[in-house]
């Protein structure tokens, strides 16, 4: 997998294992449900898109571009990323 574009081969994490102020790029959102993969979609959380993690815990914070979201734990465990940067 490449992420935004760097020749460089990365392994993929979940949105939940990030720590504060790292950033990452989205690499798959599971359709778990149909609800569920249309409510992330509303809030942006798509592949390909960047995010900041916040804070930790249950729910953890997160931010896309300018907005911040609450996603529960568990949801955060189904969404695959790529560290990018951060801190």
């Amino acid at each position: 997998m490449v992420a935004r574009g760097h020749p460089f081969t990365v392994r993929p994490l979940t949105l939940g294992r990030l720590s504060a102020g790292e950033v990452a790029v989205i690499l798959s959102v599971p359709a778990l449900t149909s609800a569920l993969f249309q409510r992330f979609a509303a809030r942006g959380i798509l592949p390909g898109a960047e995010v900041t993690l916040l804070q930790q815990g249950d729910p953890i914070a997160v931010r896309l571009e300018e907005t911040r979201w609450a996603i529960s734990r568990a949801e955060a465990e189904q969404i695959e990323v790529a560290l990018i940067g951060g801190r």
